[in-house]
């Protein structure tokens, strides 16, 4: 089978708009089983310095819920990290300890305000890279007044040691045509770096790697498949804190 490795997925219960209860991360943690996925990054959302982040408690779960992998036998890892919205307090925080990287390396998932003023995006990955971090962009594809800017994130991957992430859905699902073809192009230019499933649950926001896999390996090669899926990802599980 396939391996696969999730670097964003909303497992830990009770911490965001994720898994509601131990049940639920439960559930996800066996169709992620299903899927061929062998590594998990946690992602919850964090909001620093608007809403505070039990960092002890979210450990605990982690624990949890890699104790019931274990009880299961699966070949599955659960790894902490967060899904950071920026603010102002970020990149402080973030150097005190208070929020999660991805795996407690240099690599922080990030997202913004949607539409994102691009001046201030621009300046906040200069922020993050000068303290240290490689800032991985969640869901690009979200960001409506970049989906004619692909020039402009080439330019910034020349620019900055950063990375793109787009979700797996977005090639199943009914997401805006605008946004697949924005995708496209930044697939056919190389740009992006991983494909995730923001998994929020077993239903509508279900853990669909596989079956995103099998579209990208068909339209655009099992060698980017493969990267985008796994290979990429080793250097976020190999890596370490800045």
């Amino acid at each position: 089978m396939t391996k696969f490795i999730d670097i964003h997925h909303h497992v830990a219960y009770g911490i965001d708009d994720g898994a509601r209860n131990i049940e639920c991360s439960k559930q996800m943690i066996d169709a992620s089983h299903e899927a061929g996925i062998c590594e998990i990054i946690s992602t919850p959302h964090v909001q620093p310095g608007r809403k505070a982040f039990d960092y002890e408690k979210y450990l605990g779960i982690i624990d949890e819920l890699n104790q019931y992998c274990i009880q299961k036998d699966y070949d599955i890892k659960v790894i902490p990290g967060a899904e950071i919205m920026y603010t102002d307090a970020a990149t402080r925080l973030l150097n005190e300890g208070y929020i999660p990287t991805l795996n407690q390396s240099r690599f922080v998932l990030v997202e913004w305000k949607n539409p994102v003023n691009y001046d201030a995006f621009v300046q906040n990955i200069r922020d993050l890279i000068n303290a240290g971090y490689t800032p991985v962009i969640a869901h690009i594809e979200r960001y409506k007044n970049l989906w004619f800017a692909a020039k402009r994130i080439q330019q910034l991957k020349s620019m900055f040691d950063i990375r793109i992430q787009v979700d797996c859905e977005v090639f199943l699902e009914r997401a805006p045509l605008l946004a697949k073809l924005f995708v496209d192009k930044l697939m056919k230019m190389r740009l992006v770096d991983y494909l995730a499933t923001d998994a929020h649950n077993v239903s509508d926001r279900g853990v669909n790697m596989k079956d995103a896999y099998e579209v990208v390996n068909k339209k655009y090669g099992s060698d980017y498949a493969k990267e985008l899926t796994y290979e990429n990802q080793l250097e976020i599980l190999e890596a370490e804190l800045p």
